[in-house]
């Protein structure tokens, strides 16, 4: 056919854009094979597209959409073009002009044919590249040309796209998704979406821009690490040659954000291989060396973290998401109603929405059994259309998107689907792969993977990446966020810990089930699965009555799921044959409704999800058995309690053949007995383990345990049950443990987490840690109900229907979780009861009131340090000052006889609590005296008077288990030179040289580290029995000071409470030195923990409504103050140095973000060269300028002012703020005028001032993740009324407004802190206070030039609209480099 250029499809709203695309697919398509093809992106300097050649020679492309002769501009467009492309491309040898049109011939009077023209400019452009020293030769592509390209085979696809006019379109890929995903019906509800991390591997076959970002940036930090520590390993020449070629491959291959063709692949095996023989050489070099010394130590640890590094390069590389980003086809799989074809209908709903093709085909839509093709076309509506042009227009679209094209086929097992794919799924994958622009999706359920894919040959199986669809796995709570509000139903005000919320046919079970019973929230109570199931088979009996016309009174789903059940039965029967149940569903209904739907009631079941079909491989039958396991277990167990009335009545049953099959085929039946459990005690008061031997096998002792959730609390008889925990021997303790925690939280239940507390409470600190500690640190990972219940915590924090009964027992089963020594997890903990507290102080009353006799001070610690998180970000105080005062009461309201608890975390975490309120709640004014001077140190404690010496420790404690703790406690010198323990050295002596002036006879840290030990035996416990074996496994692990992610040790636990007792203990009966290197100097009681290095708990706070607090102020650019530059071409790094000019200073200093005036009260400005992939930044040659500011007294700004213009202000000395390294920020710190050091002048000057902005920095030690923040001046803090917020870095006044914060730009706090101006001025007018800025800076290039380009400069603010006002100056100095 001819083509109708006229007629092109528009791409992004233009013709123009779509005949460019159009040329450099068929460009792409002509020279591909004979070298690298390069598409340009615009500005395109003078080409769409271009071709290299292995000689380096290049061919370029330009096209315009011109559908007639030209005019003078239009040939002025295309030699401007040119020209640009000569300049910008100096390989090039032929320049392509592509047009829509024809090079007329006709000459008529007066005028000059195109083709004249044509070789007229063609011979002006070839002289002016003549002229230029360059030979280029010009090629036309003209309607008449590009119509002999399209009509070659192999375009007929990109024809078929671009013009024709109606099928293909973006309307018709609208118009056919819209009625798949319709056709889907409730499989995909968008209302109901979770978003789910398997996304991303539908990103990655697509190759979205947002999934080569983020997996770029993966690679990048992990190069970086292997270029970091490779550094520190001193190599031989021709080793270190190895490493630079191995990691330039890494470099070029890894940066997936460059990589724009689509047949462009990672060679993974290459890059794998090639890291295996890296490693291989380093680890041979170092092994190859004898030197055991600290050097050669630390060179063998940067290899290991070389090594963990490179690992992880190649976990990524051959992750699942690099195999379909290299185009392999994406097989979903899942059970049934697991959510395969939502996430498909979503993801294909979300591409159309984004402007991006994709085409969603439904297996259920494939009824014959005849070539597959055929029925796609019919469904399609396509009638003239090959499977070659519609794969090749498919093809031609990804091309054109720059992203896959995806074409999914949602549940292959669907229609005739076991039939048609087992014979044509090897030439569908095989001709489809030939595509490399079209990324291919398929979904079966996994009962019908085999019988699908069973004949596929090896070659199409490489081509296969398996998905397996979980569910709701990890994102239980975020579904049921959605799908209550979705059902009418209330949010949850209980915690729902069962793992059965991960399965969305479960939720959505148990949602339509209440909505079914009238109700809009979860009854209080436990309702029992049965009447959960039965209020949801009510509801799909009513659903279907209604489509057949049928009164629900004829119970017609209980009658055909009891059938069913009872097939199932009837000889213990594995699979159950289709047709064989619909034939008897259909004898069971036949005389109540009409025989055609009593013919197809089985079928309903299956539509409504309650009852699946699958097939197996080398089988003809299909099958049907419950889509949800559980519901067809109960209907069994139901059905075989339908004659039993009593006891004996079961006893009898289990003696006939049907009782005995189900008990011999136990592991087949579990579940049928899992729910005879639950049901034998509802009905008939006794439990399954009275009538059968269960001590014999764990799987019993399974069974009833991990049932128990399902239970109706008022069922379960707790002496029975304590009876079967103590007779069992198999008994598991990890089952048991998981399944208390889901029971945690119910109200009124009697295995809730009161019924551990009690049991817990009773123990001793080691036996505790013997049993329990060691349960719950050694196997956190086969815990999951504890991972609900933090998830609980955190994600709920903030909600406000929540019973509070619910939350105190969530409460106190966290606190239990505080024995462990797993300081990551442990800080978890600790923030998760943080979240739980928050704005719920009534509930932290009652906690602590819980734990006021626990005898293990980490859970009290850990308590305490939540309570206080919790109390500091709250802004609900209801409760606080009972809190405060029951605190008090326990901690120091004691009597004179009495120690005031002795540990210095626990005491200052109750007196932070204590002075919270006092700052926060009303008190007399005596009451604030008194209670300030009871919770102020020194305190009460008894110190022994004699500590014991070596020889007692060595005589009494000489067991293995104890040798390790007595070589760990051992300080510098306690034993000897050189034989000191790391915690002895640096931690425990390291916190006790305040003391150190002391005479050793009166404090000896040497000998307080005996005391240390001989507490750690004598008072908590230790012992080799309980605790040597869990010790020996971590001892390995935390060994390394500095590693900070480790399980520690029992006995390294105990360590930690002795030295937090001792130093309690040395603090109450000890003035410090106030200088500890002078034993000359006065002596004072130590108040505060500021100077001590102990691992306080990081409290983050981050509850779901915080996720958008402030959100108008993050992402702002011009609160950016990390910057990047790159060199232009032609620049020296000599004329980058002198040359370079900082940013305006006053809109540094003064910023408007949505509108409003901020200042900027500090700032530090960092600009460093663009860094390459998987390179760092190279700070060698970069440029920063640094802004601090100062109050002022108004009387003395007029000579400060003249004073700083007359200074170099980079040679000054100025005051600096303070550092706080406490993780509470308030105003409670002293107010302090500084002196300005002239440096160098013989007096500084007359006036004083205050550094406007503090530091305060929060190590990422002992699990923390660290943090550091500027923060206002207590001055301006207090001045201005400022409150925290619950989001650290940002201040808020008495409206809830934001007045000052830290920015932040994706989630990363910038070196700046902001003020509101309005308010500051109103500050500084009613204080007679002024504030001025200092600026100051350098540019240099270290080690590359020979200047340095100084700048600094004096602001202020002036005027009647207080304005910035100031200048800035530079001195370039040349150094010698």
């Amino acid at each position: 056919m001819s083509i109708r250029w006229e007629n092109i499809k528009s791409l992004k709203g233009s013709q123009n854009n779509a005949f460019e695309e159009l040329v450099c697919q068929l460009a792409r398509q002509e020279f591909q094979s004979q070298g690298e093809f390069i598409r340009i992106s615009a500005p395109d300097g003078g080409i769409e597209a271009m071709c290299k050649f292995q000689d380096g020679s290049l061919y370029g492309w330009q096209a315009k959409y011109f559908l007639s002769s030209f005019s003078s501009s239009q040939w002025q467009q295309i030699e401007n073009s040119f020209k640009e492309a000569l300049k910008n491309y100096p390989n090039l040898t032929k320049y392509y002009v592509c047009v829509a049109t024809d090079r007329s011939n006709a000459n008529r009077p007066g005028t000059e044919s195109f083709f004249a023209k044509w070789k007229s400019h063609i011979r002006k452009w070839k002289e002016f590249a003549q002229s230029e020293g360059r030979e280029i030769e010009f090629e036309f592509w003209g309607n008449f040309e590009l119509s002999i390209l399209l009509s070659k085979p192999e375009n007929a696809g990109k024809k078929f796209f671009w013009f024709d006019e109606n099928e293909l379109s973006e309307n018709w890929f609208k118009q056919n998704n819209q009625q798949a995903i319709s056709n889907l019906g409730v499989r995909y509800t968008p209302e109901i979406n979770v978003n789910l991390p398997i996304t991303t591997q539908l990103e990655a076959l697509a190759r979205t821009p947002s999934f080569k970002e983020n997996i770029s940036n993966k690679f990048n930090e992990l190069l970086k690490e292997v270029q970091y520590q490779y550094k520190f390993i001193d190599v031989r020449s021709e080793l270190n040659q190895y490493f630079e070629t191995v990691y330039d491959i890494l470099i070029k291959h890894l940066n997936l954000s460059t990589i724009n063709n689509l047949d462009t692949i990672i060679d993974v095996n290459m890059l794998i291989q090639e890291i295996i023989k890296l490693l291989e050489k380093l680890h041979k070099f170092l092994n190859n060396s004898s030197d055991e010394s600290t050097a050669k130590k630390i060179e063998r640890n940067h290899f290991i973290k070389l090594a963990y590094a490179l690992d992880d390069i190649t976990e990524l590389l051959d992750s699942s998401e690099i195999s379909l980003f290299n185009g392999k086809v994406l097989v979903l799989t899942g059970k049934a109603g697991s959510g395969k074809s939502h996430l498909i209908g979503d993801f294909i709903q979300k591409r159309q929405e984004s402007g991006k093709y994709a085409l969603l085909l439904l297996g259920q839509d494939f009824t014959e059994k005849s070539f597959v093709w055929n029925q796609i076309f019919k469904q399609l509506n396509l009638h003239n259309a090959t499977p070659e042009v519609f794969l090749s227009a498919l093809d031609s679209i990804g091309e054109m998107q720059k992203e896959r094209f995806i074409l999914a086929i949602d549940a292959l097992n669907e229609g005739e689907g076991k039939s048609l794919w087992n014979n044509h799924l090897n030439g569908f994958i095989e001709l489809v792969s030939q595509y490399s622009n079209i990324g291919l999706v398929i979904s079966v359920r996994d009962s019908y993977e085999e019988i699908i894919f069973k004949q596929l040959n090896s070659n199409n199986q490489n081509k296969l990446c398996y998905i397996n669809h979980l569910g709701f796995d990890n994102k239980e709570f975020e579904a049921i966020q959605i799908f209550f509000p979705y059902y009418g139903l209330q949010l949850p005000n209980i915690p729902l810990l069962n793992p059965e919320f991960s399965n969305p046919l479960y939720l959505k079970l148990f949602c339509e089930s209440l909505r079914n019973q009238g109700r809009t929230c979860i009854p209080k109570g436990q309702e029992g699965l049965n009447q959960i199931i039965k209020s949801y088979l009510e509801g799909i009996e009513k659903r279907i009555c209604e489509q057949i016309e049928q009164d629900v009174g004829s119970h017609l789903v209980q009658r055909a799921i009891d059938v069913i059940s009872s097939l199932q039965l009837e000889g213990s029967q594995i699979r159950l044959e289709y047709l064989r149940t619909k034939r008897s569903v259909r004898d069971e209904l036949k005389e109540d409704i009409a025989e055609s739907d009593a013919k197809k009631f089985l079928d309903y079941l299956i539509k409504e999800n309650v009852i699946t079909r699958y097939a197996y491989a080398n089988r003809d039958e299909e099958y049907v058995d419950f889509n949800y396991e559980r519901v067809g277990d109960y209907q069994k167990a139901n059905l075989i309690l339908k004659n039993i009335h009593n006891k004996d009545d079961f006893i009898q049953w289990l003696n006939i053949e049907q009782g005995k099959a189900l008990y011999n085929r136990v592991s087949y039946d579990r579940g049928i007995w899992e729910a005879l459990s639950v049901l034998l005690p509802e009905r008939f008061d006794f439990e399954v383990f009275e009538v059968l031997n269960c001590t014999k096998d764990s799987f019993w002792f399974e069974i009833v345990v991990e049932n128990l959730f399902w239970r109706l609390p008022e069922t379960i008889n707790m002496q029975k049950l304590q009876r079967f925990f103590d007779d069992n021997d198999c008994s598991n303790k990890v089952t048991l443990v998981n399944t208390l925690f889901q029971l945690a939280t119910e109200i009124n239940h009697p295995l809730n987490i009161r019924y551990l507390h009690e049991k817990l409470k009773s123990f001793s600190l080691a036996d505790r840690d013997a049993s329990w500690t060691t349960c719950i640190t050694l196997n956190s990972d086969k815990l999951p109900a504890i991972n609900r219940l933090l998830t609980w915590c955190n994600k709920t924090s903030g909600q406000e229907n929540i019973e509070p009964e619910a939350l105190l027992l969530g409460a106190i089963a966290v606190s239990w979780l505080f024995t462990s020594t797993d300081k990551i997890n442990r800080n978890g903990y600790i923030n998760a009861l943080a979240h739980l507290l928050w704005n719920r102080l009534e509930i932290a009353l009652e906690l602590f009131k819980e734990f006021t006799s626990i005898n293990d001070p980490y859970v009290m610690e850990g308590i305490l340090s939540a309570i206080h998180g919790a109390v500091f970000y709250s802004n609900n105080l209801l409760g606080l000052k009972s809190l405060a005062e029951e605190i008090d009461n326990q901690i120091f309201n004691k009597s004179e006889a009495e120690e005031i608890y002795p540990n210095v975390l626990v005491r200052d975490y109750a007196r932070r609590i204590i002075e919270c309120s006092l700052q926060k709640c009303n008190y007399s004014l005596e009451d604030i005296k008194s209670i300030k001077t009871r919770i102020t140190p020194p305190y009460r404690s008894s110190f022994p008077d004699v500590l014991p010496s070596n020889e007692e420790i060595d005589m009494n404690y000489d067991s293995s288990a104890q040798k390790v703790i007595l070589h760990s406690m051992t300080t510098e010198y306690g034993r000897g030179v050189g034989r000191y323990g790391d915690f002895g050295r640096y931690t425990f002596e390291a916190n006790f040289h305040q003391w150190r002036n002391y005479k050793k006879n009166i404090i000896d840290v040497n000998l307080l580290s005996n005391y240390a030990c001989q507490m750690i035996f004598e008072k908590f416990g230790y012992d080799d029995n309980k605790h040597f074996e869990f010790d020996k496994t971590f001892r390995r692990l935390g060994r390394s000071r500095n590693d900070t992610s480790k399980v520690e040790r029992i006995g390294k636990k105990y360590q930690w409470l002795a030295l937090y007792e001792i130093l309690a203990r040395v603090m109450d009966n000890f003035p410090a030195f106030i200088d500890s290197y002078n034993d000359d100097s006065m002596r004072d009681y130590i108040r505060t923990l500021d100077n001590f290095y102990l691992p306080e708990n990081q409290i983050i706070i981050e509850p779901p409504v915080i996720t958008s607090l402030f959100s108008q102020y993050k992402d702002q650019e011009q609160c950016k103050t990390k910057h990047n530059f790159t060199f232009q071409d032609d620049e020296s790094i000599d004329d980058w140095v002198r040359n370079n000019k900082f940013p305006d200073i006053g809109n540094l200093l003064e910023l408007t973000i949505n509108g409003e005036k901020w200042l900027a009260l500090e700032r530090y400005d960092r600009f460093c060269e663009l860094p390459k992939f998987g390179q760092k930044e190279n700070h060698n040659i970069h440029k920063y300028m640094i802004i601090e500011s100062y109050l002022i007294k108004e009387s003395e700004f007029s000579n400060a002012k003249s004073w700083f213009e007359t200074q170099d202000i980079i040679r000054l000395r100025m005051p600096e703020g303070n550092t706080f390294n406490n993780q509470f920020f308030s105003g409670n710190r002293p107010i302090e005028w500084k002196e300005v050091d002239g440096y160098g002048k013989s007096k500084p000057p007359l006036f004083k001032v205050i550094p406007s902005v503090d530091s305060y920095n929060w190590e990422a030690t002992y699990g923390n993740k660290g943090v550091s923040l500027y923060v206002p001046t207590s001055l301006i803090y207090n001045g201005m009324k400022m409150q925290n917020s619950i989001k650290d870095g940002y201040w808020i006044n008495q409206n809830n407004n934001l007045i000052c914060f830290n920015p932040q730009l994706n989630d990363k706090f910038q070196n700046s802190l902001l003020v509101r101006k309005d308010e500051f001025l109103t500050f500084l007018k009613a204080s007679k206070l002024k504030l001025f800025w200092t600026v100051w800076g350098e540019v240099h290039a270290n080690g590359e030039s020979k200047y340095i380009n100084s700048y600094s400069g004096f602001y202020f603010l002036h005027g009647g609209n207080q304005e910035v006002s100031g200048n800035i100056k530079n001195n370039i100095q040349e150094i010698p480099y």
